[in-house]
């Protein structure tokens, strides 16, 4: 008998081209399927079909997949009943820590076949962290980063691969106004990425919010992790990324508001600064019908 499962993963995605399958590459899709295909028992397992694609690098917390698994008995004849949804949970993980990778199942459930969890996906949210300096190390304007440089600035190493270490101080009021320039529905085209295969640009981003948190301490600075929060039905391929790298100029002042507001009306990817990087970015939630 064949079953469908709907199974919510987590994953740091530092060491995964990505999450689909690529063939020779290792990505989230290849460990996760070895690891179902060692289920107890001859077993016929479908491959993996996601409800985000998320690229390289990228994290997350919930994102969604199904896949069709099939029992076999001895000489070929199909097994009378499923795997418990528990059980491959339980098993699939036990092989994921035994290999020491960055992936885990945090639910799983038993779905009729018409589920699908790319088609029934009806909202998603993402997270980026970014950690920024309150004190500068230097005052000097002509030695900040210049534009597309600052990731080469890491600062706290146990942040590394999971925030965006911006080395310039923020302006957070001015970020703020910037993430409420593009909250609603607006053609994003300067905001979509190269390989984006959407026909239609238009998107409404219901919620993009910023929370900057307690300052921590390193050395002689201080710094301040700020986390953004994007949701929406679907987004443009690297929408997110594109749209947090221009909020931040604005903040770094390397970019003012009407200089968004112009960018936005552009639609014109080429007009835009680089895309934040892919280690601060989180899929958080993904809601299913």
């Amino acid at each position: 008998m064949t079953a469908r499962y709907k199974v919510t993963v987590e994953y740091l995605g530092t060491t995964y081209k990505g999450v689909v399958y690529q063939p020779g590459l290792k990505t989230v899709s290849s460990v996760l399927q070895r690891a179902l295909g060692q289920l107890a028992g001859p077993v016929n397992v479908k491959p993996i079909q996601w409800s985000s694609r998320t690229d390289s690098g990228v994290h997350a917390t919930g994102n969604v997949f199904h896949v069709d698994i099939t029992r076999v008995r001895k000489q070929g004849r199909l097994g009378s009943d499923p795997f418990r949804a528990e059980d491959i949970g339980r098993a699939v993980n036990f092989s994921l820590q035994n290999s020491s990778e960055d992936v885990q199942i945090v639910g799983i459930d038993l779905v009729p076949d018409i589920f699908h969890a790319r088609h029934n996906a009806i909202e998603r949210t993402y997270l980026y962290k970014l950690i920024h300096p309150l004190t500068e190390k230097s005052e000097d304007p002509q030695k900040l980063p210049r534009r597309g440089a600052w990731h080469l600035n890491q600062m706290l190493l146990n942040e590394r691969g999971r925030s965006w270490q911006c080395p310039t101080k923020l302006d957070i009021s001015k970020m703020r106004e910037a993430t409420n320039l593009l909250k609603g529905i607006h053609d994003f085209s300067s905001f979509r990425g190269s390989e984006c295969v959407m026909k239609s640009p238009m998107r409404n981003i219901e919620e993009f919010e910023l929370v900057s948190h307690q300052p921590i301490s390193a050395g002689m600075l201080l710094y301040q992790p700020i986390t953004f929060t994007i949701r929406c039905r679907s987004f443009l391929n690297k929408q997110v990324r594109n749209m947090i790298g221009s909020v931040v100029e604005v903040g770094a002042e390397l970019m003012s508001l009407e200089d968004l507001r112009n960018l936005l009306d552009a639609k014109d990817r080429t007009l835009a600064p680089p895309p934040a990087p892919a280690h601060g970015l989180y899929l958080q939630v993904l809601l299913s019908m």
